[in-house]
């Protein structure tokens, strides 16, 4: 896969606290389908960014710091841009925490359980999912407040007509115009 590049298991993940023994296939898949499924319709526009700055070879200064986050200034505030990176671990480990919690097996789904465990109850587990699964939309938010700050990235992959990030005025209040290409029709019977 083409994220695999840019993402390091054992390094990235450690802000999630993986366990060492994580099933790393379970992971890759719900890496797989973060990228492929949900996160493309989650950032509609957006996700091309992503989409370039992870498949980058060599990556320009800018698609480092999209991939790693930044501190950075906007107007008398300092806000911080988590990266790319969080995105993606935080959103695929709240896929993972479901997608380990049974197993596929010639008998149907299973939960592997030995005698010196305690299964957690799948609502802990959905409630943990929640948890991350909000982590990962407040990055979704910096990413496009980020965005906003680089008129010429905006700009760049046409993703706004006008874009205040309140930076100029420095009250930092982020709010995105744009104009829909759709035209609304009045159908008469």
């Amino acid at each position: 896969e083409w994220w695999r590049s840019v993402l390091r298991e054992n390094e990235d993940f450690k802000i999630v606290d993986v366990a060492l023994h994580c099933d790393w296939s379970k992971l890759n898949i719900s890496i797989s389908e973060a990228l492929n499924f949900e996160l493309p319709e989650l950032l509609c526009e957006y996700y091309e960014i992503v989409y370039d700055t992870f498949e980058a070879v060599e990556p320009t200064e800018l698609q480092l710091k999209l991939l790693n986050g930044e501190v950075y200034k906007c107007g008398k505030t300092t806000k911080r841009f988590l990266g790319l990176k969080q995105l993606l671990v935080y959103y695929s480990y709240s896929n993972y925490l479901l997608n380990s919690y049974m197993n596929d097996t010639g008998l149907g789904f299973k939960q592997k359980t030995d005698s010196y465990s305690l299964t957690i109850p799948l609502k802990d587990v959905k409630d943990f999912q929640i948890k991350y699964r909000n982590m990962a939309y407040t990055i979704i938010k910096q990413l496009k407040e980020y965005i906003c700050h680089i008129p010429e990235l905006a700009s760049e992959y046409d993703l706004f007509l006008e874009c205040d990030c309140g930076c100029s005025d420095g009250n930092c209040d982020f709010t995105e115009k744009r104009v829909s290409k759709f035209k609304p029709k009045i159908i008469k019977k």
